[in-house]
């Protein structure tokens, strides 16, 4: 029942031993140090009278009105008001916990600086970095260096060397080589874009894509200028200039919407001037346009697309491996089946008008859909997006 009392610290243990003449006051027992609203226990530590810093060791707790400290080694300098935290060590705040292996507190600041496989968990996902920098006063924090937010309620991940939390607008930023992975059994969806947003709004997370935004599976590849993804809907929208490749085919509308549900992409969207192109040969391009579109997908593979409104089509007829003649069709609605990623079947829901045309009769404008143009050249490369965010 040792108990020592140094200007505002109340210091209590079973046995305490005094070094007089280097000043500093140590103990091998559970002892507990209560200042304040603050109370430290641990199984050793050492105090130093002259410097005022305490050092703890074993099982260390640390409690405060604003956080929770667990180690195996805290030193606490009363003096400049800083706490350092050394070897594996659990903080917990805010209905947070940050885990790391090195930690800085600083007191009258109001900021902590976490390093060494640093990662910080919530109830929706937990975030790694190299390092970690908090400050309660905004409540705001930055994450630098391999920075990856795990998301294991929706399935996806976000990859980054920079990130910054803005709490009151409960926002978290990845601006520096991010890349958003929407986890599947099947097939990993890979989204690139110059920076992501991942908000919170009225209960709902949005997650918002900026600039250069490129869309990457085994299965699809794709970009847009900008993109988001609603968890709780679970749509994928694509917004200006919106283009997916699937195998042969370009597919492009002035926005598109992916059902992205059970780690599958499900449907299909294409909405405003859909159009699907295919190329027969360096000039020739099969063709098939209407108001809106509609596709369905299985195991994240495109198994059939509903053409709803001014169905059009242009296909380039082939005879002996030779391409003989173009035919223009007409339907309001038109349905596609596909096998092995390739048109296998087509049907016309209301009676088409089509007419064939001789290929040395074709003039120049009538190969063409309106809204033709294709866009090869900006296919997304899997080995040149993954370059850039080395």
């Amino acid at each position: 029942n040792v108990i020592l009392i140094n200007k505002e610290n109340i210091l209590k243990s079973q046995r305490l031993i005094y070094n007089i003449q280097k000043k500093k006051i140590s103990f091998n027992s559970l002892s507990e140090i209560s200042k304040g609203n603050q109370k430290i226990s641990a199984k050793k530590g050492i105090y130093n009278t002259n410097s005022r810093a305490y050092q703890f060791n074993d099982s260390v707790n640390y409690y405060n009105n604003n956080y929770q400290i667990i180690t195996d080694h805290l030193i606490s300098d009363e003096k400049n008001k800083i706490t350092l935290l050394k070897g594996p060590s659990e903080i917990l705040f805010d209905n947070k916990v940050v885990f790391c292996e090195e930690a800085y507190l600083f007191e009258k600041e109001n900021k902590a600086e976490f390093f060494k496989k640093a990662s910080l968990k919530t109830d929706k996902y937990i975030l790694f970095a190299d390092s970690i920098f908090f400050n309660k006063n905004n409540n705001n924090l930055k994450a630098k260096n391999n920075v990856v937010l795990e998301d294991s309620i929706n399935n996806f991940f976000i990859e980054s060397n920079n990130a910054l939390y803005l709490e009151n607008q409960r926002k978290m930023i990845f601006n520096k080589s991010p890349l958003l992975n929407l986890v599947s059994d099947e097939d990993t969806i890979f989204i690139k874009a110059d920076e992501f947003h991942n908000q919170e709004i009225i209960s709902k997370e949005i997650l918002y894509a900026f600039n250069n935004v490129k869309i990457l599976n085994n299965e699809i590849n794709g970009k847009c200028d900008s993109l988001t993804f609603s968890t709780s809907d679970s749509l994928i929208h694509l917004y200006k200039n919106p283009v997916l490749w699937l195998d042969e085919y370009q597919i492009s509308s002035d926005s598109m919407s992916i059902n992205y549900y059970d780690k599958t992409i499900n449907k299909l969207f294409l909405i405003s001037n859909p159009i699907i192109i295919s190329e027969q040969d360096s000039t020739l391009f099969n063709q098939i346009k209407g108001k809106y579109m509609e596709g369905d997908f299985f195991n994240n593979k495109l198994k059939n697309i509903d053409v709803l409104g001014n169905g059009q089509s242009i296909y380039f007829i082939k005879e002996n491996k030779e391409i003989i003649g173009m035919n223009y069709l007409e339907s309001s609605n038109i349905y596609l089946s596909f096998k092995k990623n390739k048109i296998n079947n087509i049907n016309y829901k209301t009676s088409p008008y089509s007419i064939t045309t001789p290929l040395e009769d074709i003039s120049e404008e009538k190969k063409y859909l309106k809204g033709f143009n294709w866009k090869i050249k900006e296919k997304p490369e899997r080995q040149k997006v993954f370059s850039q965010l080395l």
